[in-house]
């Protein structure tokens, strides 16, 4: 093959990435806002937040301020811009992260698709901007470029409060070398919340007992209480405990993924006895995303996989997936 052959099918497959990036943006984008698979979570308070029939329009980051200004300046208040706008621009992040972050970053964005797009670019749209802006500072925690680092997450906060967390991430990051310490860190935080809210919730059935003998109104109930074995983070925690016995300390953008993930599930167990449910999900989910990204690079690196054991992780990886899809379809009533 000639040079000018060469140039020409490099040039042809370079545009044929393009079209497929641009059509994997662009179809999530109308299926979000055409709401396609159902109404889905969080929707009604999205109109209450972006369109005159809301009650608490200044109840939202500036960015959306913004971009609700704009919205109801060209399209009548009406809500489906907005979720075009941010899923577009979520995913948009989350592909240039992936690319910078995975070699293979279509078997990253395709586990990302069956998972985290539901909770994310269907329900949580800006939540799923704010995680893609974090997505594209890793490398500079790796890097250790803390003014980069920071930008991107006053960047992020002006799309999702949620995103002042990063601090703790950073430093979270650099508490340790040792796997050992993020192991004990992230499994003492499961034992305390499995004592801590079995215990609260105990306490609280005899609380609600009492709220009844006198007839006072109950505030809640023992429902309300969330499980520290939700199946979704068991499975999750399961992966973070195989990548343990896998991962280097000299692979350095693996081991930082490992570190983020390691505190994305702390963010859950931790906050867990709190009884702070979105709060406790919203901050796990914004970090625990990374699984997908570490257990791919892993799979696909022969320093720790043969071709069948990467073959295996690969297949693991896919089953938890899925089953994180399932549960989270359901948890936004979209099945």
């Amino acid at each position: 093959m000639s040079i000018d052959q060469n140039v020409s099918y490099s040039k042809a497959k370079k545009i044929g990435e393009y079209y497929l990036i641009f059509l994997l943006i662009f179809i999530p984008g109308v299926v979000s806002a055409g709401r396609l698979l159902g109404i889905g979570a969080d929707y009604g308070g999205y109109i209450e937040l972006f369109t005159y029939t809301g009650l608490e329009r200044d109840s939202v980051e500036p960015a959306y301020r913004f971009l609700r200004w704009l919205n109801d300046f060209l399209f009548d208040s009406h809500v489906a811009p907005i979720y075009f706008i941010s899923v577009i621009t979520a995913l948009s992040l989350k592909i240039h992260a992936f690319k910078s972050l995975s070699s293979h970053w279509n078997i990253v964005l395709f586990l990302y698709f069956l998972s985290f797009f539901f909770v994310h670019e269907y329900t949580q749209i800006r939540a799923a901007v704010a995680i893609g802006i974090f997505l594209c500072s890793i490398k500079d925690i790796d890097e250790n470029r803390p003014t980069r680092f920071f930008v991107k997450m006053l960047i992020a906060t002006l799309f999702h409060y949620s995103a002042m967390i990063m601090l703790f991430c950073w430093i979270y990051t650099r508490m340790a070398r040792s796997i050992k310490f993020y192991v004990v860190v992230t499994l003492s935080g499961v034992v305390f919340s499995i004592f801590f809210t079995e215990f609260a919730s105990t306490l609280t059935k005899y609380i609600y007992m009492l709220q009844d003998l006198i007839g006072l109104n109950k505030s809640g109930g023992e429902s309300d209480f969330m499980s520290p074995w939700n199946l979704k983070y068991a499975t999750l925690l399961s992966l973070f405990l195989l990548a343990s016995t896998l991962i280097k300390k000299e692979d350095s953008l693996n081991f930082t993924l490992y570190k983020i993930f390691s505190f994305g599930l702390c963010c859950y167990y931790y906050l867990l006895p709190l009884q702070l449910p979105v709060i406790s999900v919203r901050f796990a989910e914004f970090y625990s995303v990374v699984y997908i990204i570490l257990m791919v690079n892993m799979a696909y690196n022969k320093d720790y996989c043969t071709v069948k054991k990467g073959y295996l992780l690969l297949f693991m990886s896919l089953g938890v997936t899925v089953l994180y899809g399932y549960a989270a379809m359901k948890t936004i009533t979209i099945i």
